[in-house]
């Protein structure tokens, strides 16, 4: 799988992300592991499986056999999955939307649900996948202390995803419980654990 270029908005900036492309395997014979992208933390694994852990802001886009997984409190991740090319993108978003003014930015726009959710469509379009093509999934906007950051990050992901004529397969928010995700390239399962009460500094 030959992976498009990472194409930010103008309003936006984007932290490096790690490349991993196509390597010849040891027999000679095809590949060894599909490319991906992504910022966050890589844990290169055996026979090319790599485990990819999401910060706050990060997300991950590509193939392969690779394990993808974050752990959310008010955050939310959006999974997409492409059943036909076993192609997968997740996120890990703090906020909505970015707080004006737009031109200056506060934090990478990963952290934003908007902004993260066009760049997942961007690419899967690169890769000729219409959004209703794939398997989504919406987990994740905890309830901590009263905000109200979870239920409006779980409301604009929902919003997007409505604007671009798609429903969840799955969904797993609200609440006061933390969450950890396991998102698998190869076949698109996903495993939800929840696990304690959230606290004043779970994101």
């Amino acid at each position: 799988m030959s992976s498009s270029p990472w194409c930010p908005p103008s309003t936006g900036s984007l932290e490096q992300p790690v490349t991993r492309r196509r390597q010849p395997s040891d027999s000679g014979q095809g590949t060894r592991a599909r490319s991906f992208e992504t910022t966050g933390m890589v844990d290169e694994g055996l026979n090319g499986q790599a485990s990819v852990f999401l910060r706050p802001g990060d997300w991950f886009f590509g193939a392969g056999p690779h394990k993808v997984s974050t752990m959310l409190g008010s955050c939310v991740s959006v999974v997409m999955w492409s059943p036909r090319l076993s192609l997968g993108a997740m996120c890990h978003c703090l906020l909505p939307t970015r707080p004006l003014p737009r031109a200056v930015p506060a934090m990478s726009a990963g952290h934003y649900v908007d902004e993260a959710l066009d760049w997942m469509a961007q690419h899967f379009h690169a890769h000729h996948c219409p959004m209703r093509s794939l398997d989504i999934a919406l987990v994740g906007g905890a309830t901590a202390h009263d905000s109200s950051i979870g239920a409006s990050n779980v409301r604009k992901a929902q919003a997007w995803l409505d604007a671009h004529g798609v429903n969840p397969m799955q969904m797993d928010v609200g609440g006061r419980v933390v969450r950890r995700l396991s998102f698998g390239l190869a076949d698109g399962a996903l495993n939800i654990a929840h696990g304690g009460r959230l606290g004043p500094s779970e994101v």
